[in-house]
């Protein structure tokens, strides 16, 4: 999966209000494989 798809898919679940739960972040980022870190870098550019 490149950047920008993970991107799009990070941009639909935080429409649907999956990252309002506790502990969703760390779930969502071992399930795309990626950093708790990362994962933050990519929402970043999903609120702008």
């Amino acid at each position: 999966m490149s950047c920008m798809e993970r991107i799009e898919v990070l941009r639909k679940i935080y429409n649907e209000g999956v990252f309002l739960m506790k502990g969703a972040v760390h779930v969502v980022a071992e399930e795309m494989g990626i950093s708790v870190p990362t994962l933050y870098k990519y929402l970043q550019a999903v609120k702008r």
